[in-house]
């Protein structure tokens, strides 16, 4: 295949050897483009039937004041799992109106389990301890709560400890 200049080029959909590359020709459907997009039809589908860069559809949307979509909805993604999360052996939940929920939203399910039984939302200072040290085990009988982390400590940790601060071997 030759372009207009009489150069060959290799049958490629994207990039300089494309014969749109360069070309805005995408002037004349942008009307069609923009009605694609907005029946849910993604960027680079678009691009496929027009033979052009995703990003050149993209920029099109972008320039007639379309907002695009920031990619997939979280209950649609493969590794959603309703909102639970288990890391270092807590569970969390997706709380993002939470007033103690981190960055990404999420709250530790104990926390949430004594606010319920207590009515109320625990302090920053006030922490959970799971009496059988099970991280996972959420059951309100379980749990147990305590002013300030300091409390919790001399508490539970310091009984693990001999007079001179180290770890008692367990038999």
């Amino acid at each position: 295949m030759e372009n207009l200049t009489g150069k060959k080029f290799k049958n490629s959909r994207f990039g300089k050897n494309n014969p749109n590359y360069g070309n805005y020709k995408l002037k004349e459907s942008e009307t069609e483009i923009i009605n694609l997009h907005s029946s849910g039809i993604n960027c680079i589908q678009i691009a496929e039937k027009f033979n052009c860069y995703p990003g050149t559809v993209r920029e099109l949307l972008k320039r007639n004041n379309i907002k695009l979509s920031t990619g997939h909805k979280l209950n649609k993604n493969s590794n959603w799992k309703n909102g639970r999360l288990i890391s270092r052996g807590y569970t969390y939940l997706k709380r993002p109106n939470h007033p103690s929920a981190n960055k990404a939203g999420y709250v530790a399910e104990h926390r949430i389990v004594m606010e319920e039984f207590l009515g109320r939302y625990l302090n920053e200072n006030e922490v959970v301890h799971h009496k059988d040290e099970n991280r996972g085990n959420n059951c309100i009988e379980n749990l147990e709560v305590l002013d300030t982390n300091s409390e919790h400590f001399k508490k539970f940790h310091l009984l693990k400890r001999d007079k001179l601060g180290r770890f008692k071997k367990y038999v």
